[in-house]
């Protein structure tokens, strides 16, 4: 989380299509851990072009990395999802609807991509198309960065009511196989969260689908938020192998 505090203090207040936050903490309390994480490794950069793979309704990475690099290409095949997160009107990000199996882009044309809570959602069908896709737009050199929910730990299978109803989750050696053989080089990987941060997430996810879907109306903030997320920093403060995700980052080779 060292890059994404120490941007927002540099650069605080001075955010161009959107208000800044008072202070550091009110961006990073509204940034689930998993997010902050992903953008550390992503390191986003001046002179950067992003491609995020599933941007989704509420383009968190968006609204979070948008004036530290130069353009962001939000990729979502859900026009509802992309819908909601056109209304953001960030300066420099594209909002494009389209399949990660099928990436409309001309090839070596971005820097880096996220895929941040993303590759649990696809079919296996088209897996291994990503993989491929994402190495062609890539530049030489450019990067991968995947956080994605660890199937070596049982505990987060069962509280993830998203796993019950069919969503794989990954084991890191696969994910290492299918890079490596799609032509990408493995640089970092983090196992980290645990039951804390597990459960937060059951009690967010009952939250955002009572206001959100069943009344049709915004949610509001949920309660305890600030101690939820304190209490999930906990889990993310050690490493293990029965941690609930896999964060890794790839390079092109």
């Amino acid at each position: 989380m060292a890059f994404l505090t120490s941007r927002i203090e540099s650069i605080h207040g001075n955010w161009k299509s959107y208000d800044a936050p008072r202070d550091t903490c009110s961006l990073l309390n509204e940034i689930s851990l998993r997010f902050q994480i992903g953008i550390d490794m992503l390191n986003p950069s001046k002179g950067d072009v992003i491609l995020d793979l599933g941007c989704g309704e509420f383009a968190v990475l968006e609204k979070s990395i948008a004036c530290f690099c130069d353009e962001i290409l939000a990729l979502d095949i859900n026009p509802q999802a992309l819908m909601k997160a056109k209304s953001n009107s960030l300066f420099n990000v594209h909002f494009i609807g389209a399949s990660v199996a099928a990436l409309p882009f001309k090839s070596k044309c971005v820097n880096k991509i996220a895929a941040l809570e993303l590759i649990e959602h696809l079919s296996k069908e088209i897996e291994g198309s990503f993989f491929k896709e994402a190495k062609l737009v890539l530049k030489e050199s450019g990067y991968l960065v995947i956080s994605t929910p660890n199937d070596s730990n049982v505990l987060i299978n069962l509280l993830d009511p998203h796993w019950l109803t069919g969503h794989r989750h990954y084991r890191l050696k696969f994910l290492e196989e299918q890079l490596m053989y799609n032509g990408f080089e493995v640089q970092t990987v983090q196992l980290l969260g645990g039951i804390i941060e597990a459960l937060c997430y059951v009690f967010y996810l009952t939250w955002h689908l009572f206001w959100s879907h069943l009344l049709k109306r915004k949610e509001p903030p949920m309660p305890f938020q600030r101690a939820t997320h304190k209490l999930s920093a906990l889990d993310y403060s050690r490493l293990g192998v029965s941690s609930t995700h896999i964060f890794l980052r790839a390079v092109k080779a």
